[in-house]
């Protein structure tokens, strides 16, 4: 059913996976990859309950043909593969029966003869709504890397495993790629590196050209993948194909580099469809965070669509939820049926299934799992609002419930192939799942506190300047720009209009340039209230701008006073200890700014304390009561502050190193300084990029960096 997918994205733990041998591959367009590492032990969390291993299918049958047929599958496209081939121009089908409108079902077949003797891989799933349903993808955008639901694996080779009711994992391309992994299925990890990331293997990243090609299916069985058939470099034309049936011996396991495809087989691949029944056209998707408004406690949600096979005598819908099933009346008028279903705010998933009567027969035609309500939050900026892992991982801190939509990736392409809901990655970039550490971790801080699942939507992208961030006023949904990109997947997922709270973190490339900064930033903001209403808007002000120059002060103080201006508040990032050059470890890191910022939420949102949440921010300078003696005045005076000894070698004084002593006493900190006060002397507070002395707040929030208070 193409307007509709199943599709359950989760990390599964211990893969297990080993990798003999160690290879170079060249990919057209990249570069040499080098491939083989030990494997570690995957720590990352455990498996849904839903996760069960797969049955083998009871029946055996002697060829494809008879596979299908089992499954009433018909052949609707098959080409031969030659030795080499470049695709793009179109695909040389000598069986062809034209688009299938509505797949309910799909299926593969890869065959290969050599002496006269068959092997063949048979394959079948539910449908993804994507083109490599009924053929291989040649166009810019026809990307699929999803798992394969309901999966059937059939095949008369005893090395790869028959599977019937399973999950697999897709990796359908025209692209080139490379083998950074999404993490959104098991990998392999030594100790804080994630080794599958040099691997060409079950999980690899397509890049933005369409000049190689990946046509892989890999079973997902007891937390492992294996390759069970693979067609790749079909695309280029400059080398044979690599293709195989299950996982290869030898180089890459899914066959990348292997070349094969002039060792003298006649290989063929086939594909297969049965068509739907109805077509479901409004309902939620598979694991969905149905995006609740204010402090609603559930979501009603409408189920519709059309029959369009006119022997359907009737339609049904059944909620299944918390073990128990429901049949919800529909409202059938001629073809079209609807209705809606209540979506509880909680930690309770509801599966929706729609079943058809013809004659005699019932059965499940569509299946949506693991949908819930909750709320949804907006992450923008660059690479600290992309936080990825640059040091240890934050793995910890995903939470089946803690979810994202899409991919961040600048690839128009792959962006808008991306439409699928997918458990929150703390680790990863520009890549489908990826939120970052400290977004993470704030999801699973909101989860188990409040028990309310959370939808968290990433726009950021490291590296870039506020001009990247821009609306095409001509075209807001421009998928040419980071914002068009990000605004249609806030479409997409259906939480555009509840989006409660946007994070802003960028300013570090515009290199203390803070009139281009600030201009930038209300252009943004503008465009950003008119497209999603009026969210709170927290802003971090950032360490440094640029990189490694703390002495660097305009831009950061500007950012600071956009509080007063802007009506946004300011986020702190000078009490956080583990920094690494211009980003942090998660560990004492990303982790604690994760913690702050859920204590904002939990303020704003969650009816949280107050107390120590905002950044401590100096509003006013003026003389103590000894001649050398200033008072710093704080925006909230009842935030008792720690100033740590030696925090005074990051204040200057006229741009002059020359605080002695800070301390804190109700009426503000004070600074001592080597001379007399004067009136009118320019105090300023620079923070620091190493470990070391810190001005925090009782929940260890740093002191915003400031300059330009005069002393009164």
């Amino acid at each position: 059913m193409a307007e509709r997918r199943w599709l359950r994205p989760l990390i599964l733990a211990g893969a297990g996976l080993t990798v003999a041998a160690v290879l170079a591959v060249v990919i057209s367009g990249g570069g040499v990859l080098p491939l083989g590492a030990d494997p570690g032990s995957s720590t990352a969390p455990a498996p849904s309950a839903s996760a069960e291993s797969p049955s083998t299918p009871e029946v055996q049958v002697p060829s494809c043909a008879e596979a299908a047929k089992l499954e009433g599958l018909t052949e609707v496209r098959s080409v031969p593969l030659p030795a080499r081939a470049n695709f793009g121009r179109g695909v040389p089908y000598d069986r062809d029966v034209g688009t299938v409108a509505t797949p309910e079902r799909v299926g593969y077949c890869l065959e290969e003869t050599r002496e006269g003797r068959t092997d063949w891989v048979f394959s079948s799933m539910a449908d993804t709504g994507k083109v490599s349903d009924t053929g291989l993808p040649v166009g810019p955008g026809q990307v699929t890397r999803q798992f394969a639901e309901d999966l059937t694996v059939r095949t008369n080779r005893p090395e790869v495993a028959a599977v019937q009711g399973g999950r697999g994992w897709l990796e359908m391309w025209p692209n080139s790629y490379g083998p950074a992994a999404s993490r959104l299925v098991p990998g392999v990890w030594d100790g804080e590196e994630y080794v599958t990331d040099r691997l060409l293997d079950t999980d690899d990243r397509p890049d933005e050209r369409s000049r190689y090609g990946s046509f892989q299916l890999h079973t997902l069985i007891d937390d492992q993948l294996s390759t069970a058939f693979a067609v790749n470099g079909w695309m280029h034309g400059g080398a044979d194909l690599d293709v195989g049936l299950g996982t290869a011996a030898a180089g890459s396991p899914d066959w990348t580099g292997a070349r094969n495809g002039g060792d003298g087989a006649r290989r063929r691949l086939s594909f297969y469809a049965r068509s739907a029944p109805v077509v479901l056209e409004q309902a939620p998707q598979t694991d969905q965070v149905v995006a609740r408004h204010g402090d609603a406690r559930e979501v009603t949600v409408p189920v519709s669509g059309r029959i369009v096979d006119e022997a359907v005598d009737s339609v049904t819908l059944v909620v299944a939820r918390a073990g128990r099933d429901e049949e919800v009346d529909l409202e059938v008028s001629g073809e079209r049926f609807s209705g809606e279903v209540t979506i509880p705010v909680g930690l309770e998933e509801t599966e929706l299934q729609v079943r058809v009567r013809i004659g005699d027969q019932e059965r499940t035609v569509e299946r949506i799992s693991g949908v819930v309500a909750g709320d949804a939050y907006l992450i923008q900026g660059q690479s600290n609002a992309e936080a990825k892992q640059w040091a240890d991982s934050g793995r910890s801190g995903q939470n089946r419930y803690v979810r994202t939509f899409g991919s961040t990736t600048a690839d128009a392409g792959v962006s808008t192939a991306d439409r699928e809901w997918h458990e929150a990655r703390s680790d990863t970039a520009v890549d489908s799942g990826a939120v970052g550490q400290w977004a993470v971790r704030m999801g699973q801080r909101i989860v188990e506190e409040q028990q309310v699942p959370v939808a968290l939507i990433s726009g950021a992208h490291g590296g870039q300047a506020i001009a990247f961030y821009q609306r095409n006023d001509a075209d807001p949904a421009d998928p040419q720009t980071n914002y068009g990109r990000t605004l249609q997947r806030l479409d997409a997922s259906g939480v555009r209009g509840a989006i409660r709270a946007v994070f802003w973190y960028q300013g570090e490339t515009e290199a203390d340039d803070a009139p281009r900064h600030i201009t930038g930033f209300t252009s943004y903001l503008e465009d950003l209230r008119d497209d999603l209403g009026d969210p709170i808007v927290y802003v971090h002000q950032v360490r440094q701008s640029p990189c490694t120059r703390p002495e660097r002060i305009a831009l950061r103080d500007a950012q600071r006073r956009l509080a007063d201006t802007h009506r946004v508040q300011i986020q702190s990032v000078t009490g956080i200890d583990a920094t690494y050059e211009c980003h942090f470890h998660y560990q004492n890191g990303y982790r604690d700014l994760g913690d702050a910022n859920y204590n904002l939420l939990h303020r704003d949102f969650y009816g949280g304390p107050s107390d120590g949440v905002s950044a401590p921010d100096v509003v006013r300078a003026r003389r103590g009561a000894a001649p050398n003696e200033i008072v710093l005045e704080l925006r909230v005076p009842a935030d008792q502050l720690t100033a740590e000894p030696g925090v005074g070698r990051d204040f200057r004084l006229g741009g002059q190193p020359i605080v002695t002593d800070v301390t804190w006493q109700p009426d503000g900190l004070h600074l001592m300084i080597n001379r007399p006060v004067r009136p009118g002397d320019e105090v300023t507070y620079l923070g620091s990029l190493e470990p070391g002395p810190r001005v925090r707040n009782a929940t260890r929030v740093g002191l915003l960096a400031f300059t330009g208070v005069l002393v009164a």
